[in-house]
């Protein structure tokens, strides 16, 4: 996910104010420096609050960025189709990263289950940072690091389960999952 603002033509990594687990700093920190160049910009840390994507990353995307875009504040309307250009290399590139894990939660009927996740160290309650599927379709989306990971799925009124997840860089691994109720 990226937010583009104006100006600066950098990439931010990172969060000002918000803890992240070292696993996640470390792979958001790589995965800025490897798209910058995709539109010749720098990168930096963020400065203060309100630069970075705190929102973002805590409740939706770990693969989240603010993009500083061009070099001054509203350009002109021929100087941003221009800056478009510079920046769609980047755009094409973020758009192209596979999603680490997906899949579904759903219950012994096939019913989409709202169901909360967790990493341990990572995602989770105690990491600060939540995430649960969606109430339409049980779908959920988990951007991790390369390396073995066990996500816990709960739901009330459900036994938890536990899925042990491999995940290497451009890869996706599928992770469908069936809650049995607690009865």
């Amino acid at each position: 996910m990226l937010t583009l603002h104006s100006s600066g033509r950098e990439v931010l990594l990172g969060l000002q104010c918000e803890p992240r687990a070292d696993e996640i700093e470390i792979f958001n920190d790589i995965e800025g420096r490897r798209l910058a160049p995709f539109a010749d910009y720098d990168v930096r840390k963020p400065g203060n609050d309100g630069e970075h994507e705190q929102w973002t990353m805590k409740y939706i995307s770990t693969y989240a960025f603010l993009v500083e875009t061009a070099t001054q504040f509203q350009p002109p309307f021929a100087a941003a189709l221009k800056e478009i250009e510079r920046l769609f290399p980047l755009l094409r590139e973020v758009l192209e990263v596979p999603i680490s894990v997906t899949g579904h939660v759903r219950d012994a009927s096939g019913n989409p289950l709202v169901s909360d996740l967790e990493v341990p160290g990572i995602y989770g309650l105690n990491a600060g940072f939540d995430r649960r599927t969606d109430a339409r379709f049980g779908l959920f989306h988990l951007w991790l690091p390369d390396g073995e990971y066990e996500v816990i799925f709960a739901a009330p009124g459900f036994i938890s389960a536990t899925e042990t997840v491999t995940v290497r860089f451009g890869q996706n691994v599928n992770v469908d999952v069936v809650l049995q109720t607690d009865d």
